[in-house]
């Protein structure tokens, strides 16, 4: 960077130089111009000797003008440094590009505080009843669904949160969870059924159905396989509703599965490695 500064500095400087020597020589030839003109009708020796000045000035003038042509513009050519293709030719990566998750303190409790927040209504004019949101799901291009059980239905935002589209179910719906950026799956609870919906061009569209022989409350999605829970049990299904394996059960109480809520993606991690969920008033635990 240093050598192309100096070569920078020192073309900028002839271009300088060389401006100032035309402007010198024009200044000049205009002045003798400016003088024949005016000594047309005198003394014929004061006209030879503007005439011979001006003859001088134009060789000089010619001379300046076959100086620049041959020197138009200076030639520049980067000699790199004959080490540098063994050094490359020796390398097999430029380097590695690492993707790690931030990873938190354990013993560190971490506190969220909303900054903002912000009312819509997503009532429309056939509700009967006031919006009961079970759940919400993010699709592409940023179009949210949201479960109202009150109205038994489905409701689909724009990226302005605005209600664009609603669709109606065949029961009051407990919980959802995304299954590709354009579908979702929804269960109904004591109708033992999960539903899938689709949305394409800004509509929703009711698709296939499983029907189930337990209640079917939360519902997670991970590596093509469904995690139900019931009242008091989580099962492993697959896409088309064949039993993999029950992977755990509380009968201690008659609600120790019955959460209506998201599972997050992590509960679906474990519970694909076979740990240990157990259920107590609503809440999961980990062990």
């Amino acid at each position: 960077m240093h050598d192309l500064d100096t070569l920078l500095h020192t073309v900028k400087q002839s271009l300088q130089s060389d401006t100032d020597t035309c402007l010198k020589a024009i200044n000049s030839l205009k002045k003798i111009g400016d003088a024949i003109n005016n000594i047309e009708k005198g003394p014929k020796d004061l006209s030879f000797i503007v005439y011979q000045k001006a003859f001088e000035m134009d060789s000089q003038a010619e001379k300046v003008l076959k100086k620049l042509a041959v020197n138009r513009s200076p030639s520049v050519v980067f000699n790199k440094h004959p080490c540098v293709e063994q050094i490359l030719s020796d390398l097999s990566t430029l380097g590695n590009i690492e993707c790690a998750e931030k990873q938190t303190d354990n013993g560190k409790n971490i506190i969220l505080e909303c900054k903002k927040k912000y009312l819509h209504d997503i009532r429309i004019t056939t509700d009967k009843e006031t919006c009961d949101i079970r759940g919400i799901c993010e699709l592409s291009a940023g179009y949210i669904l949201i479960l109202d059980d009150s109205n038994k239905s489905v409701k689909l935002l724009d990226i302005q949160l605005k209600v664009i589209a609603h669709a109606d179910l065949i029961g009051s719906p407990m919980d959802m969870y995304t299954i590709s950026p354009t579908e979702v799956a929804v269960t109904f609870g004591k109708n033992m059924i999960v539903q899938f919906l689709n949305v394409k061009d800004r509509q929703i569209y009711i698709g296939r159905k499983l029907d189930f022989k337990h209640t079917c409350h939360g519902i997670a999605y991970f590596k093509n396989t469904l995690f139900i829970t019931s009242l008091t049990a989580v099962y492993q299904y697959t896409m088309d509703g064949q039993l993999l394996k029950k992977i755990y059960e509380d009968t201690s109480r008659t609600d120790t599965g019955n959460f209506p809520i998201k599972l997050s993606r992590l509960f679906s991690i474990v519970l694909y490695c076979m740990k240990e969920v157990h259920f107590y008033n609503s809440n999961i635990f980990l062990s």
